[in-house]
């Protein structure tokens, strides 16, 4: 049995934040942003509903969209920078909704520059990280201002838990803390010996006005956390929820007991996942980085992944030898394929009662790199049940109204701020087309190919030289 921790202590410790850079590679500022950019003859995935608007005109005027529609009804203006999108797909920029910011200034291509540029090169453009370090407050304020090429980012400080806080009043002061820092949310471990201190977790959130996320832990419960609101990641509860009364659920995040599997009863699953539509309960599912723990892929195979030619060999090595002593474990295959086969019907009971889903890597941990990680997460989704466009609902209209952001982005639509990303093929017809990036447009900014190829090789060159 992998206990509830792994994911707050060990994993966390492997970020690539923790590794030093060297200070003669070049910083990444942001380009120069044109006043007027036009998108000609692209096929628009506007996300406000499922369908695509073919051979439109987009024009962007300063970081804002100003129009849509077709030749004939959109005029590019004399000077506009003419983006030859014919055959193209014009999709919203992506939202990762739980990373781990790095540490870092944000400068010489460190750990966190690193991190923000791969998002970019994968058309993440907004990111909300639920591990931040106190450098990352700075970082946050300078990427949302426009100093430093990056994402925008949502941020909480130091994760509230029983290690951090393990009283009343200390959760209650350091709520205070991360409110005072900049906190955009307060994220939750649990893991207290009693339900006093999840009690005044809760009321300080309320009062410091801030959304809860993270975990929930037997010592309060999913019904705590529904009544809270707490947005609820990993679908942590779920299965001791929807068992019948009584059932011995081991505890922790991962449960392979093949008896208390079978118990999971979908009408109870059906039943939760009404009230918590009801409630506008979100979940973060996390399912590819939870395929990785309870899959079988070696470490050897996990660490071939194109992705990990972004991340130093130091966290590597560590994942690795992680995942070869987790592969000792005498854990049979059906055990994890029942739990993993779990964890997807459930992701699909949520999605058909109307339960809004929040995509999120879960990264840079064990595997799951920034921008890759993602992907990897829609595409999880998709194995899940989920259609592409259910998926890519999870990470850019449903993650921009939660961030109270849905007038902003979130869709392509007039009047939006202009994050968004030029695709290749279709991700309406195979999600993985999403990985087809040709630019990306931050705020206005665009970002061909080519930069972020420069961006990609920045970072490759950084790693090397760690």
């Amino acid at each position: 049995m992998l206990p509830h921790r792994l994911l707050l202590t060990p994993l966390l410790g492997l970020t690539v934040g923790q590794l030093a850079t060297p200070a003669q590679v070049r910083e990444s500022s942001p380009p120069v942003q044109p006043a007027v950019v036009a998108f000609d003859g692209v096929h628009v995935v506007s996300m406000e509903r499922e369908g695509i608007d073919r051979d439109r005109v987009v024009l962007v005027r300063d970081g804002r969209i100003e129009a849509i529609g077709s030749r004939s009804e959109v005029k590019v203006p004399a000077g506009a920078t003419r983006i030859d999108a014919r055959g193209k797909y014009l999709m919203p920029g992506l939202h990762d909704m739980h990373a781990h910011l790095a540490q870092g200034t944000g400068e010489n291509m460190d750990a966190v520059q690193r991190q923000l540029s791969v998002y970019l090169a994968f058309g993440v453009t907004t990111v909300r990280a639920l591990a931040a370090p106190p450098t990352g407050f700075e970082v946050k304020r300078r990427v949302n201002s426009g100093q430093l090429l990056g994402p925008r980012l949502f941020i909480t400080g130091q994760s509230i838990n029983g290690q951090s806080a393990a009283t009343p009043e200390a959760v209650t002061a350091l709520v205070k803390q991360m409110a005072s820092l900049g906190a955009d949310v307060i994220k939750t471990h649990g893991m207290w010996k009693s339900p006093e201190p999840y009690a005044a977790l809760v009321e300080a959130t309320r009062e410091a006005k801030l959304p809860l996320a993270g975990h929930i832990t037997p010592e309060f419960g999913i019904e705590r956390a529904l009544e809270a609101g707490q947005q609820i990641e990993h679908l942590d509860g779920m299965i001791a929820a929807t068992v019948p009364p009584g059932t011995a659920v081991p505890p922790g995040q991962f449960v392979f007991d093949e008896a208390v599997l079978a118990q999971v009863d979908s009408a109870r699953v059906d039943a939760l996942a009404r009230r918590m539509a009801q409630r506008g309960i979100h979940h973060g599912p996390t399912l590819a980085l939870f395929r990785i723990f309870a899959g079988t892929e070696t470490a050897e195979s996990l660490r071939a992944r194109p992705d990990t030619m972004f991340t130093p060999r130091q966290a590597l090595d560590q994942w690795t030898l992680q995942r070869s002593n987790q592969l000792q474990q005498p854990l049979p295959t059906s055990a994890r394929e029942r739990y993993l086969a779990v964890r997807d019907m459930m992701v699909r009971r949520l999605q058909a009662h109307g339960v809004p889903l929040l995509a999120g890597s879960d990264g840079p941990q064990f595997f799951m790199v920034p921008g890759f990680g993602l992907h990897r997460e829609l595409e999880a989704l998709v194995q899940a049940g989920l259609t592409p466009y259910q998926a890519l609902l999870a990470a850019t209209r449903t993650p921009a109204a939660y961030l109270g952001r849905g007038a902003e982005t979130g869709t392509i639509a007039v009047g939006k701020q202009a994050d968004l990303v030029l695709l290749d093929a279709n991700p309406l017809e195979n999600i993985s087309n999403a990985r087809r990036i040709q630019g990306t447009m931050l705020r206005g900014q665009w970002l061909a190919r080519a930069q972020l190829d420069d961006l990609e090789q920045r970072v490759k060159a950084a790693v090397r030289a760690l």
